[in-house]
């Protein structure tokens, strides 16, 4: 049985993932900064406040620990605004990229130090923002693009035991999505293949094959746009 911890697992994403991963026969704990209604389903929760950079090693290794090892991570914490170039400030920039960046680091970092069983998977969750050229919030895109190269470094890294990739999806039915213009999603929908905007489900069954059914792919991003 693979043993997964869900960073972010409250979220919408975060929880559909929980859901997937379950489904498909793994152990499963994970981190919540708010929500903890949200994941009366899996085996272990800690509260994370992902901005205190130092909490996450232990954290991440209490979980370990419940679960007798952690052979897969998968990063979906996120902050996002969609902020105009001319509006961005410093404070809000930063706490944007402490959340997005710099914890999946540290996440990175404490579970290269976990005990389990190879391949491990180390999955971070980007965004077609950080993939592709497309209308959208600068800072959020330049940490979603950290995401992309961290990944392919950590691959390096890491390698031969764990596996590090990115998904990146493009735009989801509700969530993060919100912050979305309407013009926006109009010109999604116009230029997408499917002609709709994907679903958590679909992003999460993503992920869990990467994280229990991958056994040579890493260093790359998996992009979930429905052929944009």
């Amino acid at each position: 049985m693979k043993r997964a911890i869900v960073v972010g697992a409250s979220s919408r994403l975060g929880n559909a993932v929980c859901r997937e991963l379950e489904k498909r026969g793994a152990k499963v704990a994970g981190t919540y900064f708010q929500g903890e209604s949200k994941l009366s389903s899996v085996a272990a929760a800690r509260r994370l406040d992902l901005l205190e950079t130092a909490s996450i090693a232990p954290v991440l290794a209490e979980l370990a620990n419940e679960l007798g090892g952690a052979d897969i991570l998968v990063h979906c914490a996120a902050v996002a605004e969609w902020t105009a170039l001319g509006d961005v400030e410093v404070d809000r920039f930063s706490r944007m990229l402490a959340v997005n960046v710099t914890s999946a680091l540290f996440c990175a970092k404490a579970f290269a130090t976990l005990s389990g069983d190879a391949p491990r998977s180390l999955i971070l969750v980007g965004s077609i923002d950080g993939a592709k050229s497309v209308p959208t919030s600068v800072p959020y895109a330049a940490g979603k693009g950290a995401l992309v190269a961290m990944a392919r470094a950590l691959a390096k890294e890491l390698a031969p035991n764990v596996l590090v990739n990115v998904v990146a999806p493009g735009v989801l039915e509700t969530g993060i999505t919100s912050m979305v213009p309407a013009e926006v999603k109009t010109e999604y929908l116009k230029h997408c293949a499917q002609k709709r905007f994907g679903t958590h489900e679909e992003v999460a069954r993503s992920i869990a094959w990467l994280a229990l059914s991958n056994s040579y792919i890493t260093g790359q991003t998996m992009v979930l746009d429905g052929g944009l």
